[in-house]
């Protein structure tokens, strides 16, 4: 199920939880759901060992910004004591011409 606007987005990146958005402190927020620093850690293991993404991916809508969001997801990270393994990109597809042609372009003082 893709999570509403009215979710809070960094519950949802950091646990899967789709919960009210709220201006309590993060940790309440988890804390009022049952999760802690230790349950999220092991969530992001489970998940990148299964090579899944973690944080989550949440839609734009879900934001006001998504640069706003992005830092407030590291420093939600950092308070939780999270910093450390995220998921790499994605390399599911092979680059399209576009994507090789930039990748090929070099600036002329590279020779």
């Amino acid at each position: 199920m893709a999570p509403s606007c009215k979710v809070d987005p960094l519950v949802y990146a950091l646990t899967g939880e789709q919960i009210p958005a709220s201006n309590t402190t993060i940790q309440t927020r988890l804390a009022q759901i049952g999760w802690n620093s230790a349950d999220i850690a092991k969530f992001r293991d489970d998940r990148l060992a299964a090579g899944l993404s973690w944080p989550l991916a949440v839609e734009p809508e879900m934001v006001v910004s998504m640069a706003a969001f992005a830092a407030e997801l590291m420093a939600a990270r950092s308070q939780l004591g999270l910093v450390g393994p995220v998921s790499p990109p994605s390399r599911r597809r092979a680059l399209n011409a576009d994507e090789k042609r930039l990748i090929a372009d070099r600036p002329p003082h590279w020779g």
